[in-house]
């Protein structure tokens, strides 16, 4: 159950967050699978011959056996409602007190309710033979249920997945750049205040226009960032990866910038890339396929499964974090082909790196670069220094987000590229800092635009209602050398009403709409319109 049948189960369910497929990951947990019955059967058979004598101590060994397979079963199952979020965060298990309790009794309860059953079927010389159809019964549904999920989510395909990699990061054009730096999750009011409290940031900012009314598209990044490429919606009418790889390779931006000859790079971990070709991108690359280390892949997997299944008390050691499988995959060609993670520390640390070579061509340039910006694990310090697993807050975050850009653009005047480049420095999403752990309150993005050879004493602001589905236009204009407080039409004073596609942890999309500032969650009206994957 825990090494082959949910870990096929969880990579059914999520499978675009793996670069790998089921047939890479299969032999690593029949492997598992292997050497866990093997450890198993020499321990249970050395204690039966020791005991061989004893009916009591092979009742208590079985029915200790069929006890932890029932608690497993309960706990992975119908005691997850609970269960914390995977996101990396920092989690305060002091909270969870009742529910260590009541994991605590059922473990307890279904020991010695496991003993005692095999106690009555010793008794009636039946154990041997029920603990094998139980055995064979338990298999053949787990294997019929992993089947049936695979076959429902499309998992048995193969696939060879592409990814980033840093090929180019550091690459610019002598003649022309166009820049679109993503700061994930950094909530547009919270910005505010960070530049307030800081003017050393709003300084650097001075030739942007700062857009305080800007309504996000959807909650989370996954369908955010394509939508602010290509301005088309997402309501599971088709696979995901159809969407975010035509949004990503065949928009109006895409097919301008390859007729002026720009050279495209894309940075971000969220690219979908299973089916479709992002090869117009010079920084992608299909992946090899090929693990680093099986040990460290089979203990990830055993820690993500012990994380929903293992009694509470023992959770807090199965935590993990989103990023440790991206850095499974094996990598022999240098830091250009390293693959791209959205890392804070990453990014900034090249940055201010001498060693790491900053190059000048003559070809004109297109980033996209997406970082993990404010987004969970909160752990960051305003200077990116951070404690492992040791929470700051959310504003810190932020903070820490204006340090790299802030940074980044130092870097481009170092260069002497910052006044042929145009800079759009954006969030996909906003969050809600009262209670980030919920689904709402995320509509509101941060956005700043600088647009070639522009210059202010001080930044421009901008209360317009803007929208995600403007971008695309926006990015025309920007080309046409429109300067950046002139590329939407709209004014402070408008009123217009904006759509935002709520995502709740069911992943079900809830339309709403609003007439008010963007920052303002009550006046998200919903239309009753949900959409369900």
């Amino acid at each position: 159950m825990l090494t082959i049948f949910e870990p096929s189960s969880l990579y059914f369910m999520d499978k675009n967050e793996y670069w790998f497929d089921f047939y890479t990951m299969l032999p690593r947990c029949l492997g598992m699978f292997a050497v866990i019955c093997i450890a198993g059967g020499i321990l249970i058979f050395l204690i039966l011959t020791v005991f061989t004598k004893v009916p009591q101590i092979r009742a208590i060994i079985c029915g200790g056996i069929l006890g932890v397979f029932a608690a497993f079963y309960i706990q992975g199952n119908f005691m997850i409602r609970d269960l914390p979020m995977v996101s990396g965060g920092y989690v305060d298990w002091s909270l969870y007190q009742r529910q260590i309790v009541e994991s605590n009794i059922l473990w307890i309860v279904s020991l010695i309710l496991g003993i005692s059953v095999a106690y009555i079927l010793q008794k009636k010389r039946v154990l041997g033979k029920s603990l094998r159809y139980i055995g064979i019964l338990s298999i053949a549904f787990l294997m019929l249920s992993a089947v049936l999920l695979g076959i429902q989510n499309d998992g048995f395909s193969r696939h060879i997945r592409q990814s980033t990699n840093l090929k180019d990061l550091w690459e610019y054009s002598q003649e022309q750049n166009f820049v679109i730096l993503v700061m994930d999750a950094v909530d547009g009011d919270t910005e505010e205040r960070v530049l307030e409290d800081y003017p050393r940031f709003k300084k650097d900012l001075s030739d942007f226009t700062d857009y305080t009314n800007v309504l996000s598209s959807y909650a989370y990044t996954q369908m955010a960032l394509p939508f602010m490429l290509a301005g088309e919606w997402y309501e599971y009418s088709e696979e995901y990866d159809e969407f975010a790889g035509r949004s990503f390779t065949k928009n109006a931006l895409v097919r301008r910038l390859k007729s002026e000859d720009y050279k495209l790079d894309l940075y971000t971990d969220e690219i979908p890339a299973r089916y479709y070709d992002m090869n117009l991108y010079d920084n992608v690359a299909p992946e090899n396929g090929k693990i680093k280390s099986n040990i460290g892949f089979c203990k990830l997997w055993l820690r993500l499964v012990g994380f929903k299944y293992a009694p509470y008390i023992l959770k807090r050691y199965s935590q993990i974090f989103p990023w440790e499988f991206a850095q499974t995959g094996e990598n022999k060609d240098g830091y250009a082909k390293v693959p791209f993670y959205d890392s804070n520390l990453y990014f900034y640390h090249d940055l201010l790196d001498e060693s790491v070579a900053k190059k000048l061509i003559d070809q004109k340039c297109f980033k996209i670069i997406h970082l993990e910006g404010a987004h969970l694990p909160i752990w960051y310090h305003m200077d990116l220094t951070y404690e492992y697993g040791v929470e700051t807050s959310y504003y810190e975050n932020v903070g820490a987000s204006n340090t790299i850009i802030s940074a980044y653009i130092d870097e481009l005047k170092r260069l002497g590229v910052y006044d042929n480049t145009i800079l759009i420095i954006t969030s996909d999403h906003g969050y809600n800092e009262e209670d980030g752990d919920v689904y709402y309150g995320r509509q509101h993005p941060m956005l700043f635009i600088k647009g070639l050879n522009e210059h202010h004493e001080e930044m421009n602001y901008s209360d317009a209602p803007i929208s995600q589905i403007d971008f695309p236009d926006m990015y025309q204009k920007l080309l046409d050398g429109v300067s950046s407080d002139k590329v939407f039409h709209y004014a402070d004073e408008d009123k217009r009403s904006r759509r935002f596609l709520l995502c709740t942890y069911d992943d079900i999309l809830i339309e709403t709409f609003t007439t008010g500032h963007a920052r303002d969650t009550d006046a998200l009206e919903t239309s009753g319109i949900e959409y369900y994957p």
